[in-house]
């Protein structure tokens, strides 16, 4: 899978890393431990793909990070599969080529249904938002912020009785 350059998928990565950014992502690792766990998870990912000494994928989110390292990451990447794929193997994709391309490398028909495009206008981000995962997330949240109101407004009314 390709893009037409490296620019044009800097800006996709970063369309879906906006679109986790806003209050949860402050305080959501804190009240679950499944967010915390998902949140460790992508960023260790990301150091995987860009490093361990280049900023992180959530840099993206927070700030206005140099996007060189993400770009030779994608580059490194796709330099990577073509040198170690078979050329026999071997489908370089974009998928603005829709059906054509991939059916051809199969040996297929093209299929009647039109072209799913799962990611177009950042549909992955909702999809994600969605996953069960994330749902658990957010009822521990939900939970624990409760559970912590509850708290402090009990203790609240005990220390006002001394008063």
């Amino acid at each position: 899978m390709t893009r037409d350059d490296d620019e044009i998928w800097y800006k996709s990565i970063r369309k879906q890393l906006l679109a986790f950014n806003g209050l949860h992502s402050y305080y959501y690792q804190f009240l679950s431990s499944t967010w915390r766990n998902f949140f460790n998870f992508a960023k260790h990912t990301c150091m995987l793909a860009f490093g361990p000494k280049s900023p992180t994928i959530f840099d993206i989110i927070y700030g206005a990070p140099p996007t060189l390292p993400y770009k030779l990451a994608y580059r490194k990447h796709i330099a990577h599969v073509v040198h170690r794929c078979p050329k026999d193997r071997l489908l370089i994709y974009n998928c603005k080529n829709e059906w054509e391309p991939l059916c051809e490398f199969l040996g297929k028909s093209k299929p009647t249904k039109t072209f799913p495009w799962i990611n177009k206008n950042g549909e992955l981000s909702n999809m994600i938002w969605n996953m069960p995962i994330i749902k658990r997330a957010r009822r521990e949240m939900l939970t624990t912020a409760a559970t912590l109101l509850v708290g402090f407004t009990l203790f609240g009314v005990y220390l006002s009785k001394f008063r």
